[in-house]
């Protein structure tokens, strides 16, 4: 059976990071469904770049995706290490592995290095970053040049999915899918390639496009041709969410 009903809305985010994202939308009525459009693989430990330093030398640690959080591990850091991520639901992952420090800068990667120069200073000693292989900012060149001393361990790689499931080609030809809810730059751009590659860009003409940016909006309106286009007035989770309970919820 079809997990699609009439005006569905398309979640597009990692398995980890969705769970959220659907209790909220559908605690308020909405039908939604998710479809990971990248994939995370861990890199091994004698893969990651070798960490210079003792764990105790490094005054925090930087993580823009929950992909990263089992690095930590990996690196045996202590669990009261302050541990600064990009948003809520990546502290959320980072507080079930056992970290006791944890603080969101509740927006993008510039957030994060924004709450790095309001409340440290480059005298409380290195950073810790773990990061993909491939970043949209590297938060370490972005803080270097404000003297931080930042040390980058590469600790896992995204991969593209190169085909949308059978049964979201099959909603959108049935136009079961009122909205795409697009959460990042490199999720923009695979979902609008694989739109393309499907033959379903005639199909987004009836369909609205949530961006938790203008960056992102910038992306998805440039490659495709939206119903309507709705941008998160801040890059929060928890806005996004409130955009499209407010279009969708019950009442709206």
């Amino acid at each position: 059976m079809s997990p699609f009903k009439p005006a569905t809305v398309l979640l597009t985010r990692s398995q980890a990071a969705a769970g959220p994202w659907l209790a909220a939308l559908n605690s308020a009525g909405i039908n939604c469904w998710n479809e990971p459009l990248l994939t995370a693989h861990a890199l091994p430990p004698e893969a990651m770049l070798p960490a210079a330093r003792q764990s105790s030398d490094w005054s925090a640690a930087l993580i823009t995706s929950g992909n990263a959080v089992p690095g930590l591990s990996q690196l045996a850091l202590r669990r009261d290490l302050p541990i600064l991520t990009v948003g809520d639901t990546t502290a959320a992952i980072a507080r079930r592995h056992g970290f006791s420090q944890v603080i969101s800068a509740n927006g993008n990667a510039a957030d994060l290095a924004a709450l790095v120069r309001r409340d440290y200073s480059p005298s409380q000693g290195p950073l810790l970053y773990l990061a993909a292989t491939t970043v949209a900012l590297d938060l370490a060149a972005e803080l270097s040049a404000d003297g931080f001393t930042v040390d980058r361990i590469n600790c896992y790689r995204t991969q593209a999915v190169e085909h949308l499931q059978a049964p979201t080609i099959a909603a959108l030809e049935a136009a079961e899918i009122r909205a795409v809810a697009l959460a990042s730059a490199e999720t923009a751009r695979v979902f609008c390639r694989l739109i393309k590659h499907h033959h379903l860009g005639c199909k987004i003409a009836c369909i609205d496009s949530f961006c938790l940016s203008p960056q992102i909006a910038e992306i998805a309106n440039r490659e495709l041709l939206w119903r309507q286009s709705h941008v998160a007035a801040q890059p929060h989770s928890s806005v996004m969410l409130d955009l499209i309970i407010g279009t969708y919820g019950a009442g709206a």
